[in-house]
């Protein structure tokens, strides 16, 4: 044991030039740990949303998740920013050289503790650090499904009818909150701008004074008063709007009608986001819309934990690789071994964090690509046996895997290397194609578990293996002719990469399907599946024919952007309520 420390402090020392010894180095790595624990739960719940949508972004991440939720993303969280710190700590001052700045020689000593404080934002922010925990917090989000499980109740609630009965009397309509409401916006067609004005301001009075003012409570209260500013400013349009049509005057609505939109939609998700924590774990969330006066079909399944599996299968290929590379290295002394092949421990655990780093993001890349693309209409497609996937949309995951594992790999080397060289750049773009191979087989697993169409396991498990392998052999070939090399002189290390490509495909084929299968549920893909079957009953009762509610569905109309009303409402609940109104008007319908 004696010796184990002491090999673990010289490596520590000699290879990342620490002038203390292990325990110092120990000590501040525990307390960096200590200081993210601490910044987490204190902090982890005002983060603000990141991304493109910037009514989910006016909302902390509190707002959106359940309590149970809350606190499982504050575990991932937790969890991948110790990883990363450690993994950061062991790259040494090399690690923060790469964002431009080089520590001071007194700090090198409590380098963990350095980067603890960087990657919290309590010291000086280093670009790519900063980016890391902004990822990492995202990750964990996305693991705890926020606000994925908050958004789809608010979209479940925007698609539902809602009863206006108690709202239609004069005494309701002289409140102060419902100003610019008629006695006729409640039966207006959906999509049109009365109809979304009356329902907000139902909404804004039901969170100010009626059955749901209990629910926002004091953690919402400051974004209620934010969305009731925005919405007065609203009111004062929509009355000038109403003066200028009783005038016979033009008055452009369009920016009006997409504000009314945008702040019905904060309404919704601050409402859901409430309703949710209000709720006990498992209690039908559905019983409670209907009680503040939604009109909402009957609960399906409960929202599923599927984000889960991602960590599972990292963490079942990193145990995986590591036990072969420690393998691997303990039995380099039997021959001679080439320049490149692992030597150590430190070697071996290098080794796991850089394919744990690429193909965490090439399996993240392609969940994300294959979401968007779901949310658009745009991944599935039709023959004559139902919906089918086509081979180009693992291509283009598979591409973008590649580039975003490439983008990874070449931050590991760099920050190994202390220099970005051609050679680096070169080489890299070969194991690319192994990141490139895992994402495209998760989307494949994914579309497999939706269609009813996995594979026999074994055949699971040996495709993705080969597959891997294969671009593993091809990889370290093609890289040794990239940098110049005679491969030749490295085939232990040609077969250790190959025997590597095989256990990352072997662990991840079967581990990832298994738990889709296991778990397949979205809740975001539910409601849009659930919205575009209300669409398709609607069209069905408004013509009275299957065969031309059919033929208005798949036509593509210039009032919905040239798509076509399914597509529209897999799109959103603003789609959903334009492809409404457009049914309720044929006189207006322009076919593309």
């Amino acid at each position: 044991m004696a010796n184990l420390f002491e090999w673990l402090g010289t490596w520590v020392q000699v290879s990342h030039d620490y002038d203390a010894g292990f325990l110092q180095f120990m000590l501040a790595l525990a307390t960096g740990g200590l200081i993210v624990v601490l910044f987490a739960m204190n902090d982890f719940g005002a983060m603000p949303i990141g991304g493109a949508d910037n009514v989910v972004a006016k909302f902390p991440t509190r707002i959106l998740a359940s309590r149970d939720e809350l606190k499982r993303a504050m575990i991932v969280y937790v969890t991948a920013m110790i990883v990363a710190l450690v993994a950061l700590s062991v790259l040494g001052p090399a690690a923060l050289k790469i964002g431009g700045f080089t520590p001071p020689a007194a700090l090198v000593p409590v380098l963990p503790l350095l980067i603890a404080l960087i990657l919290v934002g309590a010291i000086r922010r280093v670009g790519y650090l900063e980016q890391i925990e902004r990822n990492l917090g995202q990750f964990a989000r996305e693991r705890a499904y926020i606000p994925a499980a908050t958004l789809a109740i608010a979209d479940k609630m925007a698609a539902a009818e809602f009863d206006f009965a108690p709202y239609q009397d004069g005494a309701m309509l002289a409140l102060p909150a419902m100003a610019g409401v008629e006695q006729g916006d409640f039966t207006r067609p959906r999509g049109s701008l009365e109809y979304g004005w009356a329902r907000l301001c139902v909404l804004s009075y039901e969170l100010d004074a009626g059955r749901s003012a209990t629910l926002v409570g004091l953690l919402g209260n400051p974004v209620l008063q934010t969305l009731e500013t925005e919405r007065q400013t609203l009111a004062d349009d929509v009355v000038e709007y109403r003066a200028q049509l009783r005038l016979g005057r033009s008055y452009s609505a369009a920016q009006l009608q997409a504000r009314i939109r945008e702040t019905l939609r904060a309404y919704h998700i601050l409402l859901a986001g409430a309703v949710r924590r209000g709720l006990a774990p498992g209690a039908d969330v559905t019983l409670a819309l209907v009680r503040l006066g939604f009109l909402c079909a009957e609960s399906q399944q409960p929202v599923s934990e599927r984000g889960n599996l991602i960590i599972g299968g990292l963490g079942v290929m990193a145990a995986s690789v590591l036990v072969l590379v420690m393998a691997a290295a303990g039995l380099s002394g039997w021959w001679h071994a080439s320049r490149n092949f692992p030597a150590s421990a430190p070697d071996a655990f290098l080794w796991c964090l850089s394919a744990v780093s690429a193909h965490g993001a090439a399996i993240l890349l392609a969940d994300r690509v294959r979401t968007r693309a779901l949310a658009r209409g745009r991944w599935y497609r039709r023959d004559a046996h139902g919906p089918i996937s086509p081979l180009a949309n693992l291509i283009r995951v598979g591409i973008v895997c590649g580039f975003g594992g490439y983008a990874v790999l070449v931050s590991w080397g760099a920050m190994y290397q202390e220099i970005v060289t051609p050679a680096l750049l070169k080489g890299m773009a070969a194991y690319a194609m192994m990141p490139a191979t895992t994402g495209a087989f998760y989307a494949f697993a994914l579309d497999n578990v939706e269609l009813h169409r996995r594979p026999p396991r074994w055949l699971e498990i040996t495709l993705q293996a080969c597959a891997t392998a294969f671009f593993g052999l091809l990889a370290c070939s093609a890289w040794f002719a990239l940098v110049g090399d005679d491969p030749r002189t490295g085939y232990d290390l040609v077969i250790l990469v190959t025997l590597f490509g095989a256990v990352i495909g072997g662990s991840l084929g079967w581990y990832i399907p298994a738990g889709v299968q296991q778990d397949p549920h979205d809740p975001l893909a539910e409601v849009r599946i659930a919205r575009v079957h209300k669409l398709e009953e609607v069209a069905r009762s408004n013509f009275g024919d299957a065969k031309a509610a059919q033929q208005w569905l798949e036509g593509a109309f210039v009032q919905l952007g040239g798509r076509t009303p399914r597509a529209a409402a897999c799109e959103g609940v603003d789609g959903y309520d334009d492809a409404v109104g457009l049914l309720n008007n044929p006189q207006e319908r322009i076919v593309v």
